[in-house]
């Protein structure tokens, strides 16, 4: 009877500590995938406002004739929602719950061992 008992706990280990690896390993990409979209944002961010930004306003000055305060605030604009756009995708992904099926697992057994 202890032995099938121990099998039992043993087989629910083994279970379980698959599960947190996998899991480990689909979050660990999930963070890491997050990250390098928010490197990315930032790079983008710099890069666009530092190489685009003059060409981009000389060419809104010509051809709607604003004056170049609203070129700047156009081209600037712009540049800041493509950027915040990454931004968001990056905090969803790093954002979601870690470890669920794991957690849930541990729970249920917490609950069998502790009344």
């Amino acid at each position: 009877m202890l032995l099938r008992l121990y099998r039992a706990f043993e087989l629910l280990l083994k279970a379980h500590l698959s599960t947190a690896k996998r899991e480990a390993t689909d979050d660990f990409v999930r963070v890491l995938t997050g990250l390098a979209m928010t490197a990315l944002a930032f790079v983008f961010m710099v890069f666009a406002l530092m190489l685009a930004h003059a060409g981009a306003i000389f060419a809104f000055e010509h051809f709607f004739s604003r004056g170049y305060g609203v070129a700047i605030g156009a081209v600037g604009g712009t540049d800041f929602a493509i950027g915040a756009t990454l931004l968001l995708i990056a905090r969803a992904k790093i954002s979601a719950p870690v470890l669920v099926e794991t957690r849930a697992t541990l729970t249920k057994v917490a609950k069998v061992f502790v009344p």
